[in-house]
């Protein structure tokens, strides 16, 4: 009898906590799919920004298209955190 593999869905998923860091103030979940879309349209100044922040793209990139799954930037800045990670539908 043939065995089906079913592998779960993969999303970006980006947790912004303020104020209370324990409770997210803002969810954003977004398929991995479109994430590798989107990716190409990201403006070139967007991307400096971001490096401005310690966050290289290109590096998330090769990440998300090498299979990782966790946690990729923890950001924390006085009363405001940011989580961004690969995780599989399901997970919370």
């Amino acid at each position: 009898m043939p065995t089906e593999t079913h592998s779960k869905k993969k999303f970006l998923r980006i947790i912004i906590y303020e104020g209370d860091l324990e409770k997210p103030k803002t969810r954003v979940k977004i398929p991995l799919a479109a994430f590798r879309w989107v990716f190409n349209f990201i403006p070139g100044i967007a991307k400096e920004k971001l490096k401005e922040k310690s966050i290289d793209l290109e590096a998330l990139k090769g990440m998300v298209e090498g299979g990782y799954e966790g946690t990729l930037a923890e950001i924390e800045e006085e009363n405001q955190r940011i989580i961004i990670q690969i995780a599989s539908e399901g997970e919370d």
